[in-house]
């Protein structure tokens, strides 16, 4: 349930979907992607507002958060951009777990009290491998384009009418797969990670085992600890600058 690939993408890196967020969502919606934005608005809160609010996560903005006793923090977030001039849309459910401890004790990037997706030690898909959201359609916007000769112009229109009569199944559809996502993928695997061994454990079956190798040193596991920074070391074999800081940290914590 995790993708595992946390080294390709550092936590704080922009993604690539836009998700910019503010508590103000609507002047956002205005000054950012008009109508569509706010049709994805009105889908999300259908779709997972509710679950969300149920199960404990808290909203700021297109960001739900939910901070456990434990320590962790389970977050999901939308990702979002426009298509087609703001006629169409796509928008992702995105999701992972976050550590402070372990961010502080990593020392890679500045730890934050209001973590988003991105800056989650393990991320979480939320639907099928490869799924990479729905795409919607707000009906009766489209303009013709003045360039386009007559023919193809009617063509074109044809086209964006059936289109428009397609779009309230599309909606329906994107709101009932985003909370199946929700609840279907996403809820079980939160449920999986509740502690900082589950991180751990979950980190230590991904590429980041010198992630792994910090979170067990942080639940008192040293001998786990010095496996996983054995690993770590064979894995950075031809990366001289990570080696060095992997066994660098290895000797400072008198693991190697």
């Amino acid at each position: 349930f995790g993708d595992g690939k946390l080294s390709e993408r550092p936590p704080g890196e922009k993604p690539e979907v836009d998700d910019e967020e503010e508590d103000d969502v609507e002047p956002e919606d205005v000054r950012r992607g008009g109508e569509i934005a706010k049709l994805i608005n009105r889908i999300v809160g259908d779709g997972i507002a509710a679950p969300l609010a149920a199960a404990g996560f808290r909203r700021s903005g297109r960001t739900w958060r939910r901070t456990l006793d434990t320590g962790l923090v389970h977050v999901v977030g939308v990702q979002w951009s426009p298509r087609d001039g703001g006629v169409e849309g796509v928008f992702a459910l995105s999701a992972g777990v976050y550590s402070r401890e372990l961010a502080e004790s990593l020392a890679l990037y500045k730890p934050t009290d209001s973590p988003k997706e991105h800056d989650c030690q393990v991320r979480l898909r939320a639907g099928s491998h490869g799924h990479r959201g729905w795409r919607v359609r707000v009906p009766g916007i489209a303009k013709p384009d003045s360039d386009i000769p007559g023919l193809l112009a009617g063509v074109f229109g044809w086209l964006d009418r059936r289109a428009d009569s397609k779009a309230g199944a599309q909606h329906e559809k994107a709101t009932r797969e985003a909370r199946e996502a929700l609840t279907g993928h996403l809820f079980p695997a939160f449920e999986r990670l509740r502690s900082l061994r589950d991180l751990r454990d979950q980190l230590a079956r991904s590429p980041d085992l010198y992630w792994a190798a910090h979170a067990s040193l942080l639940v008192g596991d040293r001998v786990e600890a010095r496996l996983l920074l054995e690993r770590a070391l064979e894995k950075a074999r031809g990366n001289p600058e990570f080696s060095k800081l992997v066994s660098g940290w290895g000797r400072k914590q008198e693991l190697l």
